[in-house]
Order: C-alpha cells, then sequence, then structure tokens
C-alpha cells in the first residue's frame, strides 16, 4: 500500500497548528534540516505551541525528508534508549 495516495488526502484538510493544540500522548518528531521549508517551518511553529507530556524533537543537520531511513542506527538508537524507556518504564 502506497502511504501516499492513503494518508495524504486524509491530512489535507487539517491545519496542526490550528487543529492539534495537544496530545494527551508523548511525542517525538525527527527533523531533517533539508526537509522542503513548506513542510518543516509549519512542523517547527506547530511543535513551538504544541501541548503534550512529553515533546522531543531530534534534529539532523544533514537529513531531509527520511530521517528515519538516512539515519536508521541513529533512530534505533533513540528509540531503544529514549523513547521506549520514556513510554515504558519498567517498574
Amino acid at each position: 500500500m502506497d502511504t501516499f495516495d492513503v494518508l495524504y488526502p486524509q491530512l489535507q484538510g487539517i491545519d496542526f497548528r490550528r487543529d492539534v493544540p495537544s496530545l494527551d500522548v508523548p511525542i517525538y518528531i525527527f527533523d531533517g534540516e533539508h526537509e522542503l521549508r513548506g513542510r518543516r517551518e509549519p512542523l517547527q511553529e506547530w511543535f513551538g505551541m504544541l501541548q503534550a507530556p512529553e515533546k522531543q524533537m531530534f534534529t539532523y543537520e544533514d537529513g531531509g525528508h527520511a530521517v528515519a531511513f538516512e539515519h536508521a542506527d541513529d533512530l534505533d538508537r533513540i528509540l531503544n534508549e529514549i523513547i521506549l524507556p520514556a513510554t515504558y518504564p519498567e517498574e
């Protein structure tokens, strides 16, 4: 299934800055500095105003649109060392 054909039509009418001012779950963003400005600037604006119990942005100077693939080893490290312990703490 092509994500573009399914996901993007559902998102076109949503302005996260207006429609999603808060989330009740932690949010982690993987950001590439070489992402298109038309995508990156609204994301950064939304992230700055977003209210969430935990939020963190991981920015890659040499990253573009697909930082999860471009930096897969670092993504794996962050998921295992930061996000997993924060969202599923050992009791």
